[in-house]
């Protein structure tokens, strides 16, 4: 998508999926403690598509979501994230 030019990427709409990756230990090797934090994810589809519009599919799969991503869902606070 990257390498698509600014006329191509006006003719489609992009679907981006957003699931969990590769977790992150904050804990210790006896004690883990994963998250799997996203906004990089986000930070580079913002700089591959820039002002361009895209669709971004939550994942809702409890095999490839993590309580951050489900944190969206939420609508007291997720909405606004």
């Amino acid at each position: 998508m990257q390498n698509l030019s600014s006329s191509n990427l006006n003719k489609i709409l992009p679907i981006v999926e957003l699931t969990r990756g590769r977790g992150k230990n904050i804990g210790s090797k006896t004690e883990p403690n994963f998250i799997y934090p996203y906004e990089k994810k986000l930070e580079k589809v913002a700089q591959i598509f820039k002002s361009h519009s895209i669709a971004l599919d939550v994942t809702s799969d409890i095999n490839l979501s993590s309580r951050e991503i489900d944190e969206l869902f939420e609508p007291h606070d997720g909405y606004s994230k």
